[in-house]
């Protein structure tokens, strides 16, 4: 088994000074890291009713996202939430899962 506490989970995750990204989290325990695939930053959420609203719904109309790739950040220090969001609100975001779009290693 990895040293993966998390793998692969399609997340909301809340960092310092308000930023907020989603994506496929992993949390890598032993390296102290949280990485985030298929990143995008939530520039403006656009909801009515919280980040919740996004976990559970998906894009709002007014949601704004900007792609970035992949994100690495410091485990647990510098992430404040981490969101899991449903597979339906999934599919609003068009997140590709990694494994679809790169071989695990």
């Amino acid at each position: 088994m990895d040293n993966t506490e998390i793998k692969h989970l399609p997340s909301l995750v809340v960092l310092p000074s308000g930023f907020v990204y989603i994506g496929y989290a992993s949390v890598h325990k032993d390296e102290g890291l949280l990485s985030i695939d298929n990143c995008k930053n939530v520039r403006t959420w656009g909801t009515s009713k919280g980040l919740g609203q996004l976990a559970i719904e998906g894009k709002q109309s007014d949601t704004q996202l900007d792609d970035v790739g992949s994100l690495l950040t410091p485990y647990p220090q510098q992430v404040l939430q981490i969101i899991p969001i449903s597979e339906s609100a999934c599919t609003t975001f068009d997140l590709t899962h990694p494994s679809n779009s790169s071989s695990d290693s």
